[in-house]
């Protein structure tokens, strides 16, 4: 019998709420609304950990350079 292997473990909407630094009901309503890519396994939501770091990756803003002070 071959084994599976599983190259991209799934997270649990917990887990992302803790990545994301979010609530939880937020997971929920980007998952519904179609935000947050996720997948359902026998009623259990699931999330892809390569989607999660696309999301991260999407929503970051480039830093913002420091305003210099007239000094010169």
């Amino acid at each position: 019998m071959e084994q599976v292997r599983i190259l991209n473990p799934l997270l649990r909407p917990q887990q992302v709420a803790e990545i994301l630094g979010v609530k939880l009901s937020t997971i929920y309503k980007y998952s519904m609304s179609g935000t947050l890519p996720s997948v359902k396994i026998n009623g259990n939501l699931r999330f892809q950990e390569k989607q999660i770091q696309d999301f991260i990756q999407q929503h970051t803003k480039p830093a913002v350079k420091a305003l210099v002070t007239a000094s010169q």
